[in-house]
C-alpha cells in the first residue's frame, strides 16, 4: 500500500483530529473501566463487613446462649443445695424442703419483678413530670 498523500490543508487536519478523537476515546474507556474496578471493590468490601457483622452476632449470640446454660445450672445446683440443707433441717423430709425452696424462690422472683416494674414506672412518671414541667 502505498501512503496517502494529502493535498488540501482540511484532509491534513482530520487525520490528527481522528488521532486524537481516538486518543480521547480510549482515556474515556480506560476511566470508565478504572471506575467499574473501583465500584466493584467497594460492593465486595462492604459484602464482606456484612458478612463480618453476621458472623460477630452469631458468635455474640452463642456466648450468651453458653452464659446462660452456665448461669442456670449454677442457679439449679444452688437451689438444690438449699433444698438438700433444707431438708436435713426438716427431718430428711426433701419433699417439704423441695417444696419450701420452690415457694421462696418463686416469691423473690416475685418481688424482684414488682420492684423492677415500679422502679420503671416511677422513672417514666418523672421523665413526664419533668417534660410537662418544662413546657409550662
Amino acid at each position: 500500500m502505498e501512503p496517502q498523500i494529502h493535498n488540501t490543508p482540511e484532509e491534513q487536519a482530520v487525520e490528527p483530529l481522528a488521532e486524537v478523537l481516538h486518543m480521547v476515546s480510549a482515556q474515556i474507556n480506560s476511566i470508565f473501566e478504572k471506575a467499574n474496578l473501583l465500584l466493584q471493590i467497594k460492593v465486595d468490601s462492604a459484602k464482606f463487613a456484612v458478612q463480618e457483622s453476621i458472623l460477630k452476632a452469631g458468635f455474640a449470640a452463642l456466648g450468651f446462649i453458653i452464659l446462660f446454660g452456665v448461669t442456670m445450672l449454677s442457679f439449679f445446683l444452688f437451689l438444690l443445695g438449699v433444698s438438700y440443707a433444707l431438708s436435713e433441717l426438716l427431718g430428711d423430709r426433701l419433699w417439704l424442703a423441695h417444696i419450701l425452696t420452690g415457694i421462696f424462690t418463686l416469691s423473690l422472683l416475685g418481688f424482684g419483678t414488682w420492684f423492677s416494674l415500679r422502679q420503671f414506672r416511677l422513672k417514666h412518671l418523672n421523665k413526664m413530670k419533668a417534660k410537662y414541667a418544662a413546657s409550662s
